[in-house]
């Protein structure tokens, strides 16, 4: 929950317009200038004028500063505090002004004067950013959080056993909501896995994917042939997506025999371990992603099974998660978990593989994996 915080907050900065982030700065200045007028009373009302006048500039210059680099670019803190100290050591020299009985309550009505200024501005400004900005964006986070719960609606996780198969998946997006599709499909003597990642990030993504899952399932109650499914869904969505979208997905369909139809479109292979052989194939079929082409003639393949085979669907954001090194996870250690696992349920088997994910670098991309168990 915290990080997700952290990330609304970065992305708050980012996308705040000039003129509202200026109102925000300009608060901060008024708000914290007015620590220079009591900087001069700590000190008996002796700075000189001018003296006092430097001390309320800089210290709203200085918090200014601070809170740009807090919100913008946090590597400017060290300078910022260097500054400050060689700063307080200049003001600390400076020479002291001698004032008669008059001019010290002159001097006092000036600091209260400017006080009260100072932090009346900083409340207006303060005032006028929160009504700008705050608000609005306030209502944009409890969109984004009716968005995540939608999202988790469409893309639940998947945990189903049965006589034949044990299978289990969860997508984990970077954001509230994420662009990849796991899902799982029964029909009336089939059973359709579905992995999908829709290019880019962020609600956009987001309703692409509830477009694609839409269309998907509804044809599937229409139609057994994978090739005919993806090719009617490229053609319903190629009209109404961006052109620079697109979809990728991998499908497996078991049926009631030990034989699966599988489709891939631009995405990822599916791994199947082979329990007989001891060891991991790739089922690919170069195809191009959806949305790219209408008419494009999309098609399937056949694929045997046995007990104790195993299933992996996974998306490129668990592949692609980099190391310190910019060595990417690869699709190769996925298959020595799996093989190394394979006894293990498929909850586990995808446990593994998260775990060793998460321990090899940060994720900077949704992560989508699904495990299905021959049982």
């Amino acid at each position: 929950m915290r990080s997700k915080n952290r990330l609304f907050t970065k992305k708050f900065w980012q996308i705040l317009e000039f003129k509202n982030y200026a109102l925000f700065l300009t608060a901060v200045f008024f708000t914290f200038a007015s620590i220079g007028f009591v900087s001069d009373i700590l000190e008996n009302l002796q700075y000189t004028y001018s003296a006092m006048i430097i001390s309320v500039l800089f210290t709203g210059a200085i918090s200014t500063g601070y809170a740009y680099a807090a919100t913008k670019r946090i590597y400017l803190m060290p300078a910022l505090i260097i500054i400050q100290v060689v700063y307080i050591f200049f003001l600390r020299s400076k020479e002291m002004a001698a004032f008669t009985h008059e001019e010290m309550d002159t001097k006092f009505d000036v600091v209260a004067i400017g006080i009260l200024l100072c932090i009346t501005l900083g409340y207006v400004f303060f005032t006028l950013f929160i009504t700008r900005v705050g608000i609005k964006h306030f209502v944009m986070k409890a969109e984004m959080d009716l968005a995540k719960s939608i999202h988790e609606v469409i893309v639940p996780v998947v945990d189903e056993r049965s006589e034949r198969f044990e299978i289990y998946g969860k997508s984990v997006p970077t954001s509230e909501v994420g662009g990849d599709l796991i899902d799982l499909t029964k029909g009336e003597f089939s059973v359709l896995c579905t992995v999908a990642d829709v290019s880019g990030h962020g609600v956009s993504s987001g309703v692409y994917m509830g477009m694609f899952k839409s269309s998907f399932r509804a044809l599937f109650k229409t139609t057994d042939n994978l090739g005919k499914l993806i090719f009617e869904t490229n053609n319903t969505l190629v009209p109404l997506i961006k052109k620079s979208m697109f979809i990728t997905t991998a499908m497996i369909k078991f049926n009631t025999n030990n034989e699966a139809d599988f489709t891939v479109a631009g995405h990822l292979p599916i791994l199947q371990y082979n329990s007989v052989k001891n060891e991991v194939k790739e089922l690919l079929i170069k195809q191009i992603p959806i949305g790219f082409k209408l008419d494009f003639n999309f098609v399937s393949e056949k694929v045997e099974f046995n007990r104790g085979d195993i299933f992996a669907l996974v998306t490129d954001g668990i592949t692609e998660t980099k190391d310190s090194k910019q060595n990417e996870f690869g699709i190769d250690i996925i298959k020595s978990i799996i093989v190394e696992n394979k006894n293990k349920a498929a909850k586990e088997i995808f446990e593994s593989i998260f775990e060793k994910t998460t321990a090899h670098g940060k994720q900077f991309d949704d992560q989508t994996l699904l495990i299905v168990k021959c049982l």
